[in-house]
């Protein structure tokens, strides 16, 4: 969290426009290595005077982490139901064939 300090002495200073701001977020949008800039963003929006502008770059990686998050639940979500309909017909083939899970493992895993 060096950034955000030495950010945030900077940005309480006043000495940058508006403009010299946003580009500096956005500069530090693309070129930060950060996994989680929503935070970076938003703790630095609630630090400095300046937090009306940063809160719309907060509220954009919000709304654009939740149109990343759906497709991977919904990703998630089908790999999750194949494999329970994999387990069922493993059951059921166990069943039929009155084999152990053993037996069934090694059939599966023949070569």
């Amino acid at each position: 969290m060096q950034l955000l300090d030495r950010s945030v002495t900077l940005l309480r200073a006043e000495y940058t426009t508006e403009s010299q701001v946003i580009t500096l977020l956005n500069y530090m949008l693309r070129s930060s290595h950060s996994d989680q800039p929503a935070i970076f963003y938003r703790e630095l929006a609630n630090r400095t005077s300046q937090g009306e502008s940063m809160m719309t770059l907060v509220e954009w990686f919000e709304a654009h982490g939740v149109r990343k998050g759906i497709p991977k639940g919904v990703e998630k979500g089908e790999r999750e139901a194949a494999r329970r309909r994999a387990n069922a017909a493993k059951r059921l083939v166990a069943q039929m064939t009155e084999s152990t899970d053993d037996e069934i493992a090694r059939l599966i895993n023949w070569r």
